[in-house]
């Protein structure tokens, strides 16, 4: 089962980091890491990695990746294409469009470049409770990987499913949603273009650490 002090406690570790990001403070950051096991970052990381417990991985069987579609992707968020010049907004399971909500605070549109190869596994999940997060790879023959968890507040290596996100598609999460990801195994870097609210990285955080070692996704090997 995952605690709730865990959880809270990775939570207040990505807050502080993101804070230190935010205002260019990194220096503070690098002196607290280098204070050893007992200093404030050492003791932290030493109490996450003791006393909590995790699934092994020898008797997890790995995780098949399905190509989302707008049907079997519907528990976590939804899967949205290309569309017309001038269709309609149609946002119903059947439609063609995102059905959004950035109520919670200023919403942030950005283009987010990660470094990969990402290693098609997993085993740490995050979670946005104020926002439907949004993701897509920009090019043309571009797909990922993204392992989602239904909302709640326990969630499961059981709950995992793996999903292959076709190019020129994007994924809408529902608010809540566990996640890890995105994943691939081709290109040194990829570009993604990510929808959240301004401050998703510092305040509305959470993430759970469900095995110890990762479970990898059996993928289609001519994908990406």
């Amino acid at each position: 089962a995952v605690r709730g002090s865990r959880r809270d406690f990775v939570r207040d570790m990505s807050r502080a980091h993101a804070e230190h990001v935010s205002s260019g403070d990194l220096d503070a950051e690098a002196a607290a890491w280098n204070d050893g096991p007992d200093g404030e970052w050492g003791s932290r990381l030493g109490r996450l990695w003791r006393g909590w417990p995790r699934a092994a991985t020898s008797e997890l069987p790995p995780l098949r990746a399905r190509t989302a579609t707008r049907a079997n992707f519907a528990a976590f968020g939804e899967l949205v294409a290309e569309s017309e010049d001038g269709e309609l907004y149609d946002a119903t399971a059947g439609g063609i469009d995102a059905s959004l909500d950035l109520s919670q605070g200023p919403p942030r549109l950005y283009l987010m470049r990660l470094d990969g190869p990402r290693e098609l596994s997993v085993s740490m999940i995050t979670r946005h409770q104020r926002v439907t997060q949004c993701l897509g790879a920009l090019g043309e023959e571009k797909d990922f990987y993204l392992v989602v968890h239904q909302p709640g507040d326990e969630p499961s290596v059981g709950g995992l499913n793996a999903f292959r996100v076709p190019p020129r598609h994007f994924v809408k999460l529902h608010a809540g949603t566990w996640h890890a990801g995105p994943l691939w195994t081709r290109d040194e870097h990829r570009t993604f273009v990510n929808l959240e609210l301004a401050d998703t990285n510092i305040t509305d955080h959470d993430c759970v650490d469900l095995v110890a070692g990762s479970i990898p996704l059996l993928v289609d090997a001519a994908a990406s």
